[in-house]
């Protein structure tokens, strides 16, 4: 495998450590490095790629020459030429000097990278390049050219419209709307995504041309002149979504080119996720009985209560009992794997006359050494808390029974704060 070895690149002219220049190499003498197949742009490469793209860059890479240290790479129009000198005016589009860094080893035949910047105004055409090894930054004390390589370069992705909503409705129903490129003359590409982790990209959508979106992941090929799109959002995926639209073009010998999908993304989300999912869940007896007693002693509080308390006859709860005397592991569930012990919660985590806005803050706070989402998602009290018994109520000690909270099911609870810390973004609404 080939090894890639990094430039410093400051500018036009790039300094970094200098390498040893000896004279046994003058002009003319280095042979010209071999470009490598394919041209790659962004993260993540687009296989076989032969486009970059203005908004993105390229990724040049060529075979190292033995005794070059220094590379002169030109990107011109067709046409134009590429000018072996930094006087203006330059009739290349910018013409770069690398230099190899003298601190790692090369040898001839690995493989140099870098990543540079296309300039805005070459949409939809044609850009050609071509590299020389040299000895000095100065073009006289460089070798041959490379044959010149051919890109093409891709139009920018579409200007979303200030008119798209960022909420979607109760029916998942949402219209988006955008404006297309002058020169897009097919029809544009529209990738709606899981908005959250995972946030490798490439684990969402593969940079095919045109993208594909994995599941549960939309990659849809629209009508050509096509500005708007309505569609009903799959629960698949999730409260939260991100989407663009690539502007697409047939380029000579490569028809239906898209734009590059890999920022510029627009999010939208379910209004009122907490409110509505996390909220039953934190203001259910189950819950409000442990969020309440260290604030205050329920040895009198009925468990007919609706507000909460503790089943008939039991005895306080200040710090005076040893709880793992009824309550042992056996009470818990298998799922969870943070076991704090038997205990209430603090009396500052008292969950009643509390507004959703205080219960969110809660929710996002460490407890134990734990974040907030492994809190909540692997206590196993709070596991214990929303699993069902065979009957559909959580046992207590004592043969006792009551309701279990809402969802009433561990892995419903878990996507729910997952969705909700993630893809929500842990809104608060």
């Amino acid at each position: 495998m080939r090894r890639r070895v990094p430039l410093v690149i400051v500018g036009i002219a790039l300094s970094g450590l200098l390498a040893t220049v000896t004279s046994t190499f003058a002009q003319g003498t280095l042979a010209a490095p071999t470009p490598i197949r394919p041209l790659t742009n962004g993260v993540p490469n687009v296989p076989g790629s032969d486009a970059i793209s203005t908004g993105d860059g390229a990724r040049v890479a060529f075979t190292h020459v033995a005794g070059a240290t220094f590379y002169h790479i030109c990107f011109r129009a067709p046409g134009n030429i590429c000018q072996d000198q930094f006087n203006p005016p330059l009739q290349s589009i910018f013409p770069l000097t690398a230099r190899v860094n003298s601190s790692i080893p090369v040898t001839a035949g690995q493989t140099i990278e870098f990543f540079l910047p296309i300039p805005n105004g070459f949409d939809g055409g044609r850009i050609q390049w071509e590299v020389k090894s040299c000895t000095g930054p100065n073009p006289t004390q460089c070798g041959q050219a490379s044959p010149f390589q051919q890109v093409i370069v891709l139009l920018p992705q579409a200007t979303v419209s200030t008119n798209s909503s960022f909420t979607i409705p109760n029916n998942r129903t949402v219209t988006l709307q955008w404006t297309n490129h002058p020169q897009a003359n097919r029809g544009p590409q529209l990738i709606i995504l899981p908005s959250g982790p995972p946030t490798n990209l490439s684990a969402l959508f593969t940079m095919t041309n045109p993208t594909v979106a994995n599941p549960p992941g939309l990659s849809i090929e629209l009508q050509p002149g096509a500005t708007s799109h309505t569609i009903p959002l799959p629960p698949a995926l999730g409260p939260a979504v991100k989407w663009a639209v690539a502007n697409c073009k047939d380029f000579p010998s490569k028809p239906r080119r898209c734009s590059q999908l890999i920022s510029s993304w627009k999010s939208m989300r379910v209004a009122n996720f907490f409110s509505t999912v996390i909220v039953p869940t934190m203001r259910h007896l189950r819950c409000v009985n442990c969020h309440a007693v260290a604030a205050e002693n329920f040895q009198n509080d009925p468990a007919s209560n609706p507000n909460g308390g503790l089943p008939s006859n039991h005895p306080g709860v200040n710090g005076s009992t040893n709880c793992t005397t009824c309550h042992t592991n056996a009470l818990l569930p298998a799922l969870g794997n943070i076991n704090p012990g038997w205990h209430a919660a603090p009396a500052s985590m008292d969950f009643r006359n509390r507004t959703n806005a205080q219960l969110c803050s809660m929710a996002q706070q460490n407890a134990g050494g734990a974040s907030g989402f492994q809190h909540l998602t692997q206590d196993k009290l709070i596991l214990w808390a929303v699993n069902p018994n065979a009957s559909g109520n959580v046992q207590l000690p004592g043969a006792a029974a009551r309701p279990a909270a809402p969802p009433a099911n561990i892995e419903a609870w878990q996507n729910a704060v997952y969705s909700w810390w993630f893809q929500a973004q842990k809104a608060c609404d």
